[in-house]
């Protein structure tokens, strides 16, 4: 079924001519991209101000979840979790220091349990568990040695975890007492969003700094992939082993793109960065519908950045201190009294088809 999916998805994007594809791929040809233009693609149908202390801190997250009646912040430089209630109002924080029967304990990533009833955040030796209503912690799952190197993680169901590691396996799995690998290293790690949730709740990953540009379905201890993108000239060389250093320190200069970073997907768009040549951020837009594919390079402009979906609504992180000039963000903001440049808001909004 999954495989025929795809044939209709390639199929439309043929008829509609909007991008080239040959051999299974969504070709992206950057000589023909221009800025990712956010004005004519979305309409915006709420946005929630954060309500973070002016305290002088960097207040940048990264990493917002949107989950039910709240809304998850991480920030990694001040290592720090915020939790505000749908209407962005602080909760409380979990700090580092918070009570874990460890003491201070590094956060590498933080994600809500399947249930969503818990906060569980990945340290370098366990998964520390506290609960999503007050912040108090709960307990603390041990993790075997090799989490050292674990980055990111992700609950598929209750119980069943998966990682992703910069040792020389990239993918392991932890299924009650057993933690194992599922899939070798092929490419260079590069630490971004590497997991997310499809409409269907099937756990998907991103492919690594390598000459394959993937993102793949993870079902049981099997990898398929799902969509596949072709950069053409742009495209690290096929035979390119990003896991040898000499190759990596050849190739990571050239003006190839590096990797898929970030990807989210509803049952009607699907919404993929890439980091391109120069280090620029693309946008890639599917329209699942009709086939049509969008993209674009990141205005500096206009530093958005998409952060998941509700099924039917994507959601979106902006800081007003970082846009110059006026924009469909900027103008929506501009209504609300609470209006200021040092608080983040988070932007719900979905994609228009550019037919209509």
């Amino acid at each position: 079924m999954k495989h025929k999916f795809l044939y209709i998805l390639y199929i439309f994007i043929l008829i509609c001519g909007c991008t080239e594809v040959k051999d299974g791929k969504i070709h992206v040809d950057l000589r023909k991209s221009s800025a990712f233009e956010w004005d004519n693609r979305i309409d915006i149908v709420d946005a929630i101000p954060l309500d973070v202390p002016l305290n002088g801190s960097s207040n940048h997250f990264e990493k917002i979840i949107v989950s039910g009646k709240s809304i998850l912040g991480y920030d990694r430089i001040r290592n720090v979790i915020s939790v505000f209630d749908a209407g962005g109002e602080l909760l409380y924080e979990i700090k580092a220091s918070s009570s874990s029967k460890q003491g201070y304990f590094e956060m590498k990533d933080v994600i809500f349990s399947h249930d969503g009833k818990n906060i569980l955040i990945l340290s370098d030796s366990a998964i520390v568990v506290f609960d999503a209503a007050n912040g108090n912690y709960l307990d603390r799952i041990p993790l075997k040695r090799i989490a050292i190197s674990f980055c990111k993680f992700a609950e598929n169901v209750e119980g069943e975890y998966f990682f992703w590691s910069y040792s020389k396996n990239s993918i392991y799995v932890k299924d009650g007492e057993n933690m194992y690998p599922i899939k070798k290293r092929s490419g260079y790690p590069l630490d971004c969003q590497k997991f997310y949730q499809d409409p269907n709740g099937c756990l998907n990953i991103l492919s690594d700094y390598e000459p394959r540009y993937e993102i793949s379905k993870i079902e049981g201890d099997s990898i398929m992939i799902r969509y596949s993108f072709d950069f053409e000239k742009w495209n690290i060389p096929e035979g390119t082993d990003m896991t040898n250093n000499e190759e990596y320190l050849r190739i990571d200069p050239q003006p190839y793109v590096k990797s898929l970073v970030s990807a989210s997907e509803t049952e009607e768009w699907l919404f993929v960065g890439a980091l391109g040549p120069k280090l620029r951020n693309y946008f890639i837009l599917v329209d699942k519908v009709t086939g049509k594919t969008y993209y674009g390079y990141r205005r500096n402009e206009t530093p958005v950045s998409v952060i998941g979906n509700d099924g039917t609504y994507f959601y979106g992180i902006v800081y007003p201190s970082s846009f110059s000039g006026k924009n469909v963000f900027t103008d929506y903001i501009s209504k609300y009294e609470v209006a200021c440049r040092d608080i983040p808001f988070v932007i719900k909004f979905k994609f228009k088809n550019l037919n209509e």
